[in-house]
């Protein structure tokens, strides 16, 4: 419950329709960041910011937990899934624990790892996608000891 004095703060007459509209000023580069600074905020802002589901669509698949809450948070809006590991990217990847579920909503995928992975990776992947509308796979010139490029 709001108290009287924060209900009468200039910041706390902002219509959260106004509100909602400040992530699409910031930069794409610190979007990420940004976002989640606004979410702690106060309850008003992080109600506003964690209910709207476009906010929450660009995945990098980094950490376990902040996927998770990125996929709730989403909702049923369509995503853009970047997957970038330097040579370790395997169908071992906690990611792939996650993501299945959300492969009908994908709209964009970037992925970059050794080659010697994306067989696997594309295996895990091979879900119809039917919003799917960009893919970008990179493969690089990457070279096994054993194997070579």
């Amino acid at each position: 419950m709001r108290s009287w004095k924060n209900a009468a703060a200039p910041v706390n007459r902002i219509p959260p329709e106004i509100i909602a509209l400040v992530p699409d000023f910031w930069a794409t580069s610190k979007r990420d960041q940004s976002i989640i600074a606004l979410t702690h905020v106060c309850r008003t802002w992080r109600e506003v910011f964690t209910s709207r589901s476009s906010l929450w669509t660009d995945l990098d698949c980094l950490c376990t937990d902040k996927t998770r809450v990125y996929l709730e948070r989403s909702k049923s809006s369509p995503i853009n899934l970047s997957l970038y590991r330097d040579n370790n990217l395997s169908s071992h990847d906690p990611l792939f624990q996650i993501t299945p579920h959300a492969i009908a909503r994908l709209k964009s995928l970037s992925l970059r790892g050794a080659p010697w992975n994306l067989k696997d990776i594309t295996t895990q992947l091979s879900l119809p996608a039917p919003l799917l509308e960009n893919v970008m796979i990179d493969g690089g010139c990457w070279y096994e000891e054993d194997n070579g490029p």
